[in-house]
């Protein structure tokens, strides 16, 4: 018993305290801004901004359309129910996630940006995803 408990407060320790020593260190010896840019602007991939904007959905569907089948098609209740129950799910969360947007609005920050002319899309190698980041990145130059 106590060996599992340990084993899990490694991996605990592994996969949360770890990074963040990690992150820690970096900040210190090359400083928060550095890393900043490094991460937004260095790290620009198009292959990566591709997979992840359009690839991940198919593969999520994919994967998910085989997982109900197998819930709706079992012969078990409990599991077509789970299947039953997770075709609602799906379009609820994205209700309740729309009218929350409604509720609690946020300046948009590229408009936000291109009005107070932060926006510096000539300084670095940006994608059509990664504005959001170049703006943030402006923001935070235009801060210090």
């Amino acid at each position: 018993m106590f060996e599992a408990l340990r084993e899990r407060l490694l991996l605990v320790v592994l996969l949360g305290v770890a990074p963040s020593v990690l992150l820690l260190l970096i900040g210190i010896a090359v400083g928060d801004y550095k890393f900043f840019v490094f991460i937004n602007q260095g790290l620009v991939n198009y292959v990566l901004d591709f997979v992840c904007v359009y690839a991940s959905p198919v593969c999520f569907f994919i994967v998910y359309s085989f997982t109900l089948i197998r819930l709706l098609l079992s012969k078990t209740n409990t599991l077509m129910i789970s299947g039953v129950s997770s075709l609602g799910t799906g379009p609820a969360a994205y209700v309740i996630g729309s009218l929350l947007k409604q509720l609690v609005k946020r300046p948009d920050l590229m408009k936000a940006c291109l009005e107070f002319e932060l926006l510096d899309l000539g300084m670095h190698p940006v994608s059509h995803f990664r504005q959001q980041q170049q703006c943030l990145h402006s923001v935070f130059r235009f801060q210090y």
